[in-house]
């Protein structure tokens, strides 16, 4: 689920329909944007979610 991929490093989750949560959590993303590295995100989300991550992952499962 999406507390399996989101972690303290690319990203913040919030309760659906909190407008409080998601004030803060953008607040702190604007105000911690050393945190939130984009390249360091993207190169995760690569190596995770590419095609040919996904592809391995497969092969691996029906192994």
């Amino acid at each position: 689920g999406v507390a399996e991929v989101i972690n303290t490093t690319n990203g913040i989750i919030i309760s659906p329909q909190d407008e409080a949560a998601l004030t803060k959590a953008i607040l702190e993303v604007a105000n911690n944007q050393y945190r939130f590295n984009r390249l360091a995100i993207a190169t995760e989300a690569q190596a995770h979610f590419s095609y040919a991550a996904i592809g391995e992952q497969l092969a691996a499962l029906y192994q």
